[in-house]
């Protein structure tokens, strides 16, 4: 891969009745770090550049606001050589972000 960055974007929404959001709190439901991570980011990481293998690190990891149910999300994904930034919005509200290193 060259210096250059490549850049994505998804659109998604988050239904109210996701099966991630049980037990993940009852009477006050947030979406879970792990399903970020996994089935926001890297599912979409490696769907859209199927080189990058196993994660090595994790850095700058934060969870700034909780995703709710019934939400409309943004994903935003940079790839710079084997690593992918990521930073996920609703609206214009950045609710986590961090960047995942590759082999």
């Amino acid at each position: 891969m060259n210096n250059v960055a490549s850049t994505l974007d998804y659109d998604i929404h988050i239904a109210a009745d996701d099966p991630m959001f049980r037990g993940h709190f009852e009477g006050n439901p947030i979406l879970p770090g792990i399903f970020q991570l996994h089935n926001l980011v890297l599912h979409r990481a490696r769907a859209a550049w199927p080189s990058l293998e196993r994660v090595t690190r994790i850095s700058r990891l934060k969870f700034l606001e909780p995703i709710r149910p019934d939400e409309h999300l943004t994903i935003h994904l940079i790839r710079e050589e084997q690593r992918v930034r990521f930073a996920i919005y609703r609206a214009t509200r950045l609710c986590s972000s961090g960047c995942l290193w590759f082999e």
